[in-house]
């Protein structure tokens, strides 16, 4: 009840569009996911979780996980899941251009978190999957930040965190979706305006 009050008293902002009270909420919902996406990929979270997890002592100075920083476990986490991906599709999951999550891949390998499969349907090609290592620094890693987002949000009642995932979740979704079909709109525009320009080299030649 406190965190409803505590919303109806926020200052009213300018309108973004035709609907007051969407676009405020809208608003709030964009600076919360800058906030998480921020916090989420900040080396200090990251080393928190680390530590809560007893993973930052001598006593587990070969453990997989301590291996992995903030960019290297949005890689394993998005191979989960997916059956072998290569780089183009890793990258439209994550939001990155194909070589960086190439770059990203290479120093998995180098780690022996991740080693790359051929395709039973084309032998030529390669795809990325997690070795036993990687499963197990996943794991670990999951488990650790888990810990972490625990004892933040320790006042929370349990209905608050079904709500929350719910939420998270369909949000996730809906920009995935909205991302691929941007990016294949985009594809095709490109595909198109250079089979014009071909068209209309052809033509003058």
């Amino acid at each position: 009840m406190e965190r409803v009050e505590r919303w109806t008293e926020r200052p009213t902002r300018p309108a973004l569009g035709t609907s007051g009270l969407r676009d405020d909420a809208l608003s709030d919902i964009d600076k919360a996911i800058q906030t998480l996406g921020s916090l989420a990929a900040r080396p200090g979270f990251h080393a928190q979780a680390l530590a809560r997890a007893g993973l930052t002592h001598d006593y587990f100075p070969d453990h997989p996980a301590r291996s992995v920083d903030p960019a290297l476990y949005g890689v394993l986490l998005a191979l989960t899941g997916l059956g072998m991906p290569g780089p183009d599709g890793l990258a439209l999951r994550l939001g990155l251009h194909p070589s960086t999550v190439s770059h990203h891949l290479r120093r998995l390998e180098e780690r022996g978190l991740v080693e790359r499969r051929r395709y039973l349907i084309d032998r030529r090609l390669l795809a990325p999957r997690l070795t036993a290592q990687g499963r197990t620094a996943l794991v670990t890693l999951q488990q650790a930040r888990c810990q972490l987002l625990a004892a933040m949000m320790d006042d929370w009642p349990e209905s608050e965190y079904r709500i929350l995932s719910e939420v998270l979740a369909r949000l996730a979704d809906d920009v995935r979706i909205g991302t691929f079909s941007r990016l294949r709109e985009i594809k095709v525009r490109r595909s198109s305006a250079e089979t014009a320009r071909n068209l209309a080299t052809t033509e003058t030649e």
